[in-house]
């Protein structure tokens, strides 16, 4: 699903990613620390349409969410899973706060979290859940239907098999192929390094570093159509331990815009 957002959205969104901007909706997430409560605001005039719990009362380790079409009927999904501290699940939901399927990621056992994004990813005009584990394991890549079935592939590693400080998701058509790439960002502890790949884990030519290679902070990536010229571009800011964010546009050689 195309997603137009202005600059500052878009920065917003990278630095601060428990927001997004979807169609006439604003769905926020909490930070760590507050309660596991969902809310959906009108996009116009930033009223509270409607805001439901996704975790137990006692759950207060953050949430990342991704919002996208993954049922195909037209209407937008709220994608949730734990941030830190609690099982790796994802949760579909719709804008009415009705849980439609809830599935484990990754193993129980992993209690680092996930990052999630949607994206279309075979242009079939329904979008898939992309997910990417937070730090204590390698950082495998899968793909979800809504059903919460493993689609294209089993997993891909997104950096080396000794990685295993997170990563950042995120999808859009940044090549103008008609279908959506993966977007990744490498966690805490690793430099700053951004990669693209197909949906089989295909990596993409021209991944690059989206700060100093000394920068050992972590990037979040978000993919957009900042102007709606139809052109995705990837969004990059350090994680931790700075302030700084990038517009990259991809091509012969990504740079910055």
């Amino acid at each position: 699903m195309k997603k137009i957002i202005t600059l500052i959205a878009f920065i917003s969104v990278l630095f601060i990613p428990k927001a997004i901007k979807a169609s006439s909706i604003i769905v926020t997430a909490p930070k760590t620390g507050q309660k596991a409560i969902i809310r959906i605001f009108n996009a116009e005039n930033n009223r509270l349409i409607r805001k439901f719990r996704v975790y137990p009362k006692s759950f207060k380790s953050g949430i990342n969410i991704a919002v996208g079409d993954v049922t195909g009927n037209g209407k937008d999904n709220i994608i949730v899973a734990p941030k830190t501290g609690w099982y790796p699940i994802v949760k579909i939901y719709t804008k009415k706060g009705k849980l439609l399927k809830k599935f484990p990621a990754y193993s129980k056992k992993h209690l680092g979290g996930l990052d999630v994004a949607t994206g279309d990813l075979d242009n079939n005009g329904q979008d898939e859940i992309i997910t990417g584990p937070g730090a204590g394991t390698p950082t495998i890549i899968k793909i979800f239907d809504k059903h919460g079935g493993q689609k294209f592939t089993q997993g891909f590693l997104a950096f080396s098999r000794y990685f295993v400080n997170g990563v950042s998701v995120a999808s859009g058509d940044i090549d103008q192929d008609g279908r959506d790439e993966i977007i990744v960002g490498a966690g805490p502890g690793g430099s700053p390094h951004v990669r693209i790949f197909e949906k089989y884990g295909q990596p993409k030519p021209n991944d690059f570093f989206a700060f100093k290679k000394t920068f050992k902070g972590g990037v979040n990536v978000a993919v957009g159509d900042m102007n709606g010229d139809g052109q995705d571009v990837i969004g990059a800011c350090q994680a931790t331990n700075g302030k700084k964010c990038k517009i990259y546009q991809y091509g012969i050689k990504s740079s910055p815009v």
